[in-house]
């Protein structure tokens, strides 16, 4: 199983397209473009044998699926836009983060 996760910082969009971490330095994007808040929302990974599955535990839903590993990142980033979308629409609150990641270690044999 293997865990990613979205970042909880602030972001510069041009239009309706958002900026991350690839590209400019946050500070150069700051005068260009409001600034808006994004979350830190734990997402699991699992192989499913012939793909990938995904889920975010606070978001019951939430979940996606791709052939490969970056292509499973990218579809749950897309299924959590698209989860958060349909809750603003809705007038929903959004759901703040909340579970914690973590790995325990213990003898196999």
């Amino acid at each position: 199983m293997l865990i990613f996760s979205l970042c909880w910082r602030t972001l510069t969009v041009r239009g309706a397209q958002v900026i991350g971490g690839h590209g400019p330095s946050p500070s150069s994007w700051r005068d260009r473009a409001p600034q808006i808040p994004f979350m830190r929302y734990a997402m699991v990974i699992e192989n499913a044998g012939d793909n990938f599955s995904a889920y975010v535990p606070d978001l019951p839903g939430c979940i996606a699926a791709g052939e490969t590993l970056a292509a499973t990142e990218q579809a749950i980033r897309e299924a959590i836009e698209f989860h958060l979308e349909g809750l603003r629409e809705d007038g929903t609150p959004i759901p703040p983060p909340s579970s914690r990641v973590d790995y325990v270690e213990i003898a196999a044999a």
